[in-house]
């Protein structure tokens, strides 16, 4: 879904193709994860007209934090959190940007029939649009379940129940509590 390979496009050079890298990790209980992320460097997304200065994650503030568990003490209340598996690859790319091309990452094919091929990414880790496309699309979907975003704290939403409880959520890039 996040690595579409496709034909290098006429005019292309490879060189002004995105470097990838894939990045290795064993985890505690011995099973093997791979992520390919962009090794994006300023000078070459300033070429592609990436604004590096602009990146984002959604942060909730750290006195929001600190109200919500003194409140959930307070109350007896119990505080669960998760964390939102491969957050940023989730939405689509958005249809009004350009796709950003990548060159294949180590092991992967780059010769098919005859053919040089790139990939055509999509949202993934390294590109400074990713945690904004991954906040609109997180947003969009609290919402659309009825959530409502605090208008004092962007990254605290908050939702009434039918027997009037209350619901809050608190986001940290892709970590979730409520």
């Amino acid at each position: 879904k996040t690595l579409t390979p496709v034909p290098i496009p006429p005019g292309v050079r490879e060189e002004d193709l995105l470097e990838l890298k894939t990045i290795y990790v064993n985890k505690p209980d011995g099973r093997k994860k791979a992520r390919t992320v962009a090794a994006a460097h300023k000078r070459a997304l300033k070429k592609r007209n990436i604004d590096f200065g602009r990146t984002f994650s959604p942060t909730v503030r750290a006195s929001t934090a600190r109200m919500c568990c003194g409140v959930s003490v307070e109350l007896g209340l119990t505080i669960r959190g998760g964390d939102v598996k491969s957050a940023y690859t989730i939405p689509e790319w958005p249809a009004h940007l350009p796709k950003q091309l990548g060159r294949m990452p180590s092991g992967y094919q780059s010769v098919i029939d005859g053919i040089k091929h790139c990939v055509e990414l999509g949202n993934i880790y390294g590109l400074p649009p990713a945690g904004k496309h991954w906040w609109n699309h997180l947003k969009a979907w609290l919402l659309n379940f009825g959530m409502e975003q605090s208008p004092h704290d962007p990254c605290l939403f908050s939702k009434f129940g039918d027997n009037g409880d209350r619901r809050y959520l608190i986001v940290f890039v892709d970590d979730i509590l409520r």
